[in-house]
């Protein structure tokens, strides 16, 4: 509608968004039921007490419903099959389950995971636990008996022996032995060809008789996966990674780069032991409440405020057994090198995997040129402190590619996390599947525009609604959420008459500024508000008949402090052929948000900032676009 100079207009428009959101569909993670361990399939969430509930993950819908990301993980697979000889057809992921033998010309040699899963539970186990022809690829012979217990029974004697300059091929491995507790499991089933004494010997000495089935189950394999830890091995797509790394120096909380270094100053508490200050450990939240699987929980002397009341030893073992005469202290297993305690049998089983991989950092055959090789393993300087050894395994190659392989949520509860940090995942069990939708959404508005003739200006409003748009909210598992937007915009120019700068022709000035409120607006918001604010100021003229135009345009949005200034000059030479000439240029910042809860994939989040995101709002994400332009019209 319009009267003179003064028009009115009320608009509705019903239609797609300019830009798409993320809707995801699918969540990852290692799926388990959080009062028994047992595996579920899929996103479900009921209870799976006997693994015969429909929740359940079972035989049956393990391939297609499996709550793990198996195309990641047998995507990164495939990216080093064949990097041992012992089986070309493995990976760095499968290696751990390999049912190849050790000795293909002997069937009763033991296969390549039983010596892996020895080291794990340190029990009488040489190098790399239990396969004689594993010790040949680090170079030691075997580890005797006796040495291992008297490396158990230190820590005195044996912090002596580590931090002397003089360590010889027969160093042993650093294991510490599990104890053997009332509800631990079986030995493994030895099929009847490989009823062999050495066979035998081999099998008695892996982790099934000194962890319970939950135990296992974080191990990614045991009954509840219907299989046998020692002989078909751990299972690193099942595995739960903060139980398995929590004694590692990449878990969270050894920041500083000496904590690259297991020393043995007994004042710094190393990573598994009481005290550490940590990452959350086998934490899942469920109906608002956080719990802890079972297999993975700390039990200490009553009272100790690190003690999980739910603690029981006939599903989360101890570090010292119901067998005074096994323990060499009463106090529960130690740290070889610092004597500190350790927080529980779990904690056991990570050093002993570190340990272990540690020994398997050897370098290839053909090193690559410039290979400085800190990141192997060399058995005459088993300890030594300039690159991969026991004392700094954080050199080591193995430990640098498990830190690739995962990554950490959120730190709040929310997540999993206890507040100061967040959990650690492998990445195949994070992240999702997610679809790029438009909105349609229902714009409603009305705008005027008139002439003032005091001020010799014209005026311009538009204002419009627009229902349930979707924001992305870092505090939804859902990624994003739905709000109401309140837009204005307030238009102003005029024309006047600078005569010092020009006294031919007027300088057209126009300022626009656009307000924008947020109804329903969160802290969680990706995006600035409740109230967001921008404004333009543009300057042009002629000279020469308006031959010669120059004009700029400053732009600021004041919450996300970004802009831009945009001058350019145009010449036309006919009325037909021009050019013009300018420059764009921007500024901007990044801002500090909350990490989201749903990510399409887990990232390794250390450092200041950690568990912030970091956007670029307004015109910061264009800041690095700067540039200059020459355009060149003719036309016909």
């Amino acid at each position: 509608w319009r009267y003179d100079r003064f028009s009115f207009a009320v608009t509705d428009f019903y239609g797609f968004n300019d830009g798409p959101y993320v809707d995801p569909i699918f969540s990852y993670s290692r799926n388990v039921d959080p009062e028994t361990g047992r595996p579920r399939h899929g996103m479900s969430t009921g209870s799976c007490v006997t693994g015969l509930e429909p929740s359940c993950l079972t035989e049956a819908n393990a391939l297609a419903h499996h709550s793990v990301n198996q195309t990641q993980f047998h995507f990164i697979c495939a990216t080093s099959i064949g990097f041992l000889e012992l089986d070309s057809t493995s990976c760095g992921q499968t290696i751990f389950n390999s049912q190849n033998l050790v000795d293909p010309d002997d069937p009763l040699f033991p296969r390549v995971m039983i010596g892996l899963t020895n080291g794990i539970s340190g029990q009488n186990s040489p190098l790399i636990g239990g396969a004689a022809a594993m010790e040949g690829v680090a170079g030691f012979t075997q580890t005797t008996i006796d040495a291992l217990n008297a490396l158990a029974a230190g820590p005195d004697a044996e912090i002596q022996r580590f931090t002397s300059a003089t360590f010889g091929p027969d160093t042993p491995t650093p294991l510490v032995p599990l104890s053997k507790d009332p509800n631990d499991g079986d030995p493994a089933d030895i099929p009847p060809d490989l009823l062999d004494p050495s066979v035998f010997f081999w099998v008695f000495t892996g982790v099934q008789p000194y962890l319970t089935d939950e135990q296992e189950a974080l191990l990614g394999c045991g009954p509840f996966y219907g299989t046998q830890c020692d002989i078909d091995g751990l299972d690193l797509m099942n595995t739960e990674a903060s139980a398995q790394l929590q004694s590692w120096p990449i878990f969270e909380g050894t920041f500083d780069r000496d904590d690259l270094w297991l020393t043995t100053d007994a004042s710094r508490i190393q990573p598994g032991t009481v005290g550490f200050e940590g990452g959350p450990l086998c934490t899942r939240v469920e109906g608002g409440e956080t719990t802890i699987l079972p297999g993975c929980r700390i039990g200490r002397s009553p009272g100790d405020p690190e003690a999980d009341p739910d603690y029981d030893i006939n599903v989360d073992g101890s570090t010292v057994g119901p067998n005074s005469q096994e323990v060499p202290y009463p106090e529960g297993r130690r740290h070889p090198f610092t004597g500190q305690p350790w927080a529980s049998e779990m904690a056991i089983v990570s050093w002993n995997q570190l340990m272990s991989y540690v020994a398997l950092s050897f370098a290839p055959d053909d090193p690559l040129p410039g290979d400085t090789g800190i990141t192997y393993f060399d058995p005459e300087q088993p300890f030594r402190t300039d690159g991969c050894s026991f004392a700094t395994p954080g050199f080591c190659g193995n430990v640098i590619a498990y830190q690739s392989i995962t990554g950490v949520r959120r730190n709040s509860v929310r997540a999993g996390g206890n507040g100061r940090f967040g959990r650690r995942d492998f990445i195949w069990h994070g992240g999702g599947d997610l679809v790029l939708r438009y909105e349609k959404r229902n714009v409603f508005g009305f705008s005027m525009d008139f002439a003032e003739d005091v001020t010799k200006s014209n005026w311009s409003f538009e204002f419009t609604w627009i229902k349930g748009m979707p924001f992305t909210n870092n505090d939804s598992f859902d990624a994003t959420d739905k709000a109401h937007t309140y837009n204005l915009t307030v238009s102003v120019d005029r024309s006047t008459f600078v005569n010092f700068l020009n006294q031919n022709r007027t300088f057209f000035f126009n300022s626009q500024w656009f307000f924008q409120y947020v109804d329903e607006y969160t802290n969680g918001f990706t995006s600035n508000g409740p109230w967001n604010m921008l404004a333009t100021f543009t300057a042009a003229t002629g000279y020469y008949q308006d031959r010669l135009i120059p004009s700029v345009t400053f732009v600021y949005d004041f919450q996300s402090n970004s802009g831009a200034a945009l001058p350019s000059v145009t010449y036309r030479f006919t009325e037909n052929f021009s050019t013009t000439f300018g420059m764009a240029g921007f500024f901007g910042r990044y801002e500090k948000k909350k990490a989201p809860l749903w990510t399409p994939g887990l990232v390794n989040r250390v450092g200041n900032g950690a568990y912030k995101s970091f956007v670029e709002n307004g015109l910061s994400a264009v800041r690095e676009r700067d540039e200059f332009y020459l355009r060149i019209r003719y036309t016909f």
